[in-house]
């Protein structure tokens, strides 16, 4: 089973402290966490999984600040196109949820 190899106190968010004793959590532990976070904070409507990015390029706009735009077939059909703020990558142990 994996386990995270930082503590429950360095990887829990600040503005939603973990539940439990300092430890080191198990994948399923922290699946748990993550997913009450997203429920907490009302984000899985903003989470899309399993829908290929086809490109995510960085672009300034006219008021000098930058945005990702990301381009993505949603699996639920037709294609996306946002400009965001930030942009996450998941790749290891977190690109399956």
């Amino acid at each position: 089973d994996v386990v995270l190899t930082t503590s429950s106190v360095l990887t829990a968010f600040s503005d939603y402290p973990a539940k439990c004793e300092p430890k080191m959590w198990t994948k399923d532990e922290y699946l748990e966490y993550l997913k009450g976070y997203c429920a907490h904070f009302g984000l899985y409507e903003h989470i899309y999984v399993g829908s290929p990015v086809k490109s995510a390029t960085r672009k300034r706009k006219e008021d000098g600040t930058w945005v990702w735009v990301v381009d993505v077939d949603h699996k639920a059909g037709g294609r996306k196109c946002w400009e965001l703020q930030a942009l996450f990558v998941a790749t290891g142990t977190n690109d399956v949820p």
